[in-house]
Parts: structure tokens; sequence; C-alpha cells
């Protein structure tokens, strides 16, 4: 649940976490398809079937001017290559990168109305309205060079057949600490 994560993210990077916002598939293609598609490098064919998860994926390799919200959702979820999870996550970065790059264009900012309605319809939080107010005018206020993503640094691990990502904690610590000055963390010797 909601509360397990938060106290799973606070102790794994020393930052408290007040709230949570998390959006829907259906947010995702919605979203992208209101700002007409997102232009995107995609550096390989992706092809699966999944039936169990009603997920089907199949994207060719190559430059997607205006690739539409279920092509971006296949995109996000493609974990079948040597890199698993850790390949999608780059993708997911790169995507997130994508649309930040979509967003600052001037003719998305006609967008923002119908933007929101969808963000309403597609998001859970418990962030208070007059917060999210405070984060869109900070976020307005960001450059893109300003905007910095990491991937905590592991390793694969077979748990009990399942396959996971263990985080190397020293390691993690310095990446945590650089990201987040103000990480409890950084108070630890």
């Amino acid at each position: 649940g909601i509360d397990l994560v938060k106290s799973t993210v606070t102790d794994l990077t020393g930052i408290p976490i007040d709230y949570f916002m998390g959006l829907k598939v259906d947010g995702l293609i919605n979203i992208v398809d209101v700002l007409g598609g997102i232009r995107i490098y995609v550096e390989k064919d992706m092809y699966y079937v999944d039936e169990t998860a009603h997920l089907g994926i199949n994207i060719h390799k190559g430059w997607k001017e205006a690739m539409n919200g279920e092509q971006a959702n296949q995109y996000v979820r493609f974990r079948k290559d040597e890199l698993g999870d850790i390949g999608r996550v780059q993708r997911q970065q790169k995507f997130i990168r994508a649309v930040v790059d979509k967003m600052m264009q001037p003719k998305s900012w006609l967008k923002i109305p119908d933007l929101l309605q969808h963000l309403n319809d597609n998001i859970e939080t418990d962030i208070p309205p007059e917060v999210i107010g405070q984060m869109v005018r900070f976020g307005t206020s960001l450059q893109k060079e300003d905007i910095q993503m990491a991937m905590l640094p592991g390793y694969f691990a077979d748990i009990s057949g399942i396959s996971y990502w263990r985080v190397n904690h020293s390691q993690a610590r310095t990446v945590i600490g650089e990201l987040f000055p103000e990480s409890s963390l950084n108070l630890v010797y």
C-alpha cells in the first residue's frame, strides 16, 4: 500500500515522503494524445505479447515524430530484452525527458487546460490542491537541464525464482547524497 511505499522510499533515501501521486495507465495514454504525440527515438524493435496482462507491444526501431499514447504505453512498459527492468527504467527516463521537451514548447502550453482535466481524471494522489498549485508554479520555473534522474546502483538478484534489482546501499548513498544534499543519509558517517 501507499504507506509502506512512502516509508520504504524514506528509509532508502533518507528523504521524508509527504505525499504520493500515481498516474493510471489510461492517464499516460490520454496525456500523450492530448499533447499530440511525443518525439522519441526507439532504439530497437520491440515485440512482446502477454495475454495474462492484456499487453501487446509492437514498435519498430527508429524516430517516432509523434508517438501516440498507446505506443507510449507500450514503450514505457517493454522489458523483454537483455536488460529487463533496467532497460525499462532507462526508457522511462528517456520518455520523461521527451515529455518535458514537448511541454517546454509554447504550442503545448495551449493544451494545459485539457491536460489538467485528464490529470484530474487519471491521477491518484493525497497532495492538497494548494500544494499542487505550488508544484505547478515551481515546475514552470524549471529549466530542462535542472531536471535530474538517476537509477540507484545495484545488481540483479534472483529471489525465489523472481528477478529483482537489489540496491547497492553504499554506492546508492553516494548517488542519493549528490541528488539530495538534505538527505538524512548525509548525516550518517
